[in-house]
């Protein structure tokens, strides 16, 4: 069964708190500052996703989704400041899915470093829509110039999604036969040809043209062919959709085939001749050896 991985990045959030200094920098991009006068921010945004409909989206190959599981996710925190001390911020992003839920947080004791984790969610396939919340927290401790700031948004968060799906079925292939005389090696026309399974199941029949080729369509596999023509005894071969093969017809033999129960009664009578003929050759042996005696006489 075929799989694929995307990688999904929110294109929308929808703002549901926010406390002191945040300011919108950009599309669904946040700036959380914490400056004197406002010691603490805090901003949270969230969005929902279709999963399903974004698969089916960036992959038209898929038929059905039969499994969706996120299996890691990307989080970054932009700091910047200004003569700011005992500047903290934290930065955590929750996944709810009817499967599960995961937490990834990125804070100031990482130094502000991307955070890329494993994580593996399963979603439920009848209700494939995820809710992503984000918290953005700054806190300010003292300074003679106090300032710093924290963004947040779309481009700093990614989802990786892996799914496993059914396609169309694979176009069929084609099994080219090629019939010759296995005397003369000139084409034969009109031949039968017929593909099965290898229990017996037809799949596809045609005829040899005037070339001696005949053109068959099946699913990629392996398969029995069964090639007759008037004149002709008839050949059964193992192939293997997509291929070619030449395959040889001879004519029956002239002298018709010798059984068992006939083939006995022809040795006895050759031995009883052979017996015979033996004997003859000695009653000669012995009689030209007595005219011979006699002649001393």
């Amino acid at each position: 069964m075929p799989s694929g991985t995307i990688q999904y990045k929110p294109t929308s959030w929808r703002e549901i708190k926010k406390i002191g200094y945040v300011d919108k920098t950009g599309v669904d991009q946040y700036v959380c500052k914490a400056v004197a006068w406002q010691r603490h921010s805090e901003v949270k945004l969230e969005h929902e996703v279709n999963l399903v409909e974004v698969i089916r989206a960036k992959n038209p190959n898929v038929e059905e989704i039969t499994e969706i599981r996120i299996t890691g996710a990307y989080i970054e925190g932009y700091f910047s400041t200004a003569g700011a001390v005992g500047f903290y911020w934290h930065s955590r992003v929750y996944i709810y899915t009817a499967g599960g839920r995961a937490s990834i947080t990125v804070d100031s004791d990482e130094n502000w470093k991307p955070n890329s984790v494993t994580i593996n969610i399963r979603v439920d396939l009848n209700n494939p829509v995820v809710k992503i919340t984000r918290d953005l927290l700054c806190d300010l401790g003292y300074s003679l110039y106090p300032l710093g700031y924290v963004e947040v948004g779309q481009r700093n968060f990614i989802l990786t999604v892996t799914y496993e799906y059914r396609g169309p079925p694979p176009p069929p292939e084609q099994l080219t036969v090629v019939v010759l005389d296995q005397d003369t090696f000139r084409p034969i026309s009109d031949a039968r040809v017929v593909l099965t399974t290898s229990v017996g199941d037809v799949v596809d029949m045609a005829r040899t043209d005037r070339y001696g080729q005949a053109t068959l369509i099946a699913p990629e596999g392996e398969y029995v062919v069964r090639v007759s023509a008037s004149g002709y005894e008839s050949v059964r071969k193992t192939v293997s959709v997509p291929g070619k093969y030449t395959i040889y017809l001879s004519k029956p033999s002239l002298i018709p085939p010798i059984g068992l129960e006939q083939l006995v009664p022809i040795a006895v009578v050759g031995a009883i001749a052979l017996g015979g003929l033996y004997l003859f050759m000695k009653y000669k042996a012995y009689e030209t050896i007595y005219r011979k005696v006699r002649a001393l006489f």
